[in-house]
């Protein structure tokens, strides 16, 4: 299920980040025949991504509309990210870091048949979005 896949990725946060990660909407019922595994995974890099770039809360958004699964993290800072922005590997800010964390995404996201997105929110924070469409779907 979506709450499951949503559970899993937060499940992998140490205790104290776990605490920091709020699941605003997820439908219980709603269950997505995709790579579990594979999923959450790539929903914990962007989790992990979202809690290095704040100190404050982030937000989850689990949905499933007309066929399609999505999955929104949002986080408090003020978004940068200009139309069109993707990740590029090998580049960090982060001391023992690779820089490989949402290119690893975006590839695992990419053999799921999915999207990632870096957005911004109306409000301006940055948010960062799975989708997977056309998925085998049931409530």
């Amino acid at each position: 299920s979506l709450e499951e896949i949503v559970q899993a990725a937060r499940a992998e946060l140490a205790p104290e980040l776990r605490a920091r990660v709020v699941l605003a909407r997820c439908e219980p019922a709603a269950v997505a025949h995709v790579d579990g595994p594979l999923l959450s995974g790539c929903l914990r890099r962007v989790i992990e991504n979202a809690l290095e770039a704040t100190e404050e809360l982030v937000l989850i958004v689990a949905r499933l509309e007309q066929g399609e699964a999505s999955f929104t993290v949002v986080d408090g800072t003020p978004s940068t990210l200009g139309p069109g922005w993707q990740p590029a590997p090998f580049r960090t800010t982060k001391p023992n870091h690779l820089g490989l964390g949402l290119a690893l995404t975006q590839r695992d996201v990419a053999l799921l048949n999915g999207r990632l997105q870096f957005l911004s929110t109306p409000g301006g924070e940055t948010c960062v979005r799975i989708t997977l469409p056309s998925l085998e779907t049931s409530r």
